[in-house]
């Protein structure tokens, strides 16, 4: 998906953003649940969800869980895919081309949200924290229900895990170069076609 960043990307993203205890100070991680606490809804305004994309199959259920972040004059940017959830293929991966529907009109919705400090202190940093939409297309589907195959209940051990996942990934994507450069130096090579010339090959 090249409009949004995948779930990898944004782990190391935020990862790398505030695991300094300066860049801490200046951006905080908040759980879905727990944005009230220091954020309210701009006056005037309503955070109203993300509607089922037009010209798409409403057969099926969807979630999206959108990662973005609140500046300190209460608008929302940043917007990242953390989770996804469809009912016709339950372990599709974030970035898919088919939850693009979704995930635009998850961005568009969080993107037209406007929030005014809670507390003195909300104004002095930046937040993180993630908006979990639910698409209900059938008929028996309820809204929390779908929802809840998406929801991050804590952040910041979700963008642990990813930035270890993707740590692990990146090390064995290291590891196999590494193997590949050994084996595929000239002398190897060279060692290869004469052995393919002595057989003939």
């Amino acid at each position: 998906m090249s409009t949004f960043s995948s779930r990898v990307c944004v782990a190391l993203m935020i990862a790398a953003g505030i695991s300094s205890a300066g860049a801490a100070e200046r951006m905080r991680m908040i759980n879905e649940a727990d944005v009230a606490k220091d954020w309210a809804p701009a006056a005037g305004k309503t955070l109203a969800p993300a509607g089922y994309p037009a010209g798409t199959d409403r057969s099926q259920d969807v979630c999206v869980s959108l990662g973005y972040q609140i500046g300190k004059d209460g608008k929302t940017s940043q917007f990242a895919v953390l989770n996804a959830w469809s009912s016709k293929e339950p372990g599709i991966s974030p970035s898919s081309e088919a939850l693009t529907p979704f995930v635009q009109s998850a961005a568009f919705a969080v993107s037209q949200w406007s929030y005014t400090a809670a507390t003195p202190a909300s104004t002095r940093r930046e937040s993180y924290t993630v908006a979990t939409m639910a698409f209900v297309g059938s008929r028996a589907g309820a809204a929390d229900e779908v929802r809840s195959h998406c929801e991050i209940a804590d952040l910041s051990a979700f963008i642990a895990r990813e930035q270890a996942k993707a740590f692990k990934r990146g090390g064995i994507e290291r590891e196999k170069l590494d193997r590949y450069q050994r084996e595929n130096t000239p002398q190897q090579e060279a060692v290869r076609q004469a052995a393919r010339r002595a057989g003939g090959g």
